[in-house]
């Protein structure tokens, strides 16, 4: 792990959260009102760092920063998701 590196995130880590540090993590929510065409709704996201981890490339090693986020939705239907993502460093 490299402590100075900072992610490309999309300022998806919570303040004071140290980028890379396995487990920091950031939540958020919203909701809609029920209107005369839509049902009321409400979604939530959490963000988690899951740490640093290597990928093979190309036959090449890179480091990257694995952050999942996990979010539920109600409305008119009711869901659940969860996706991975490695993000790159930002260059030095």
């Amino acid at each position: 792990m490299v402590p100075d590196r900072q992610p490309r995130s999309l300022g998806l880590l919570a303040a004071g959260a140290h980028p890379g540090r396995a487990r920091a993590e950031l939540t958020g929510a919203c909701a809609r009102e029920e209107t005369g065409n839509a049902t009321a709704a409400q979604d939530s996201l959490r963000f988690e760092v899951i740490g640093y981890e290597n990928l093979t490339v190309a036959a090449a090693a890179v480091e990257t920063l694995h952050v999942r986020l996990t979010g539920t939705g109600t409305g008119g239907t009711e869901s659940t998701r969860t996706y991975d993502t490695w993000l790159l460093p930002a260059p030095t």
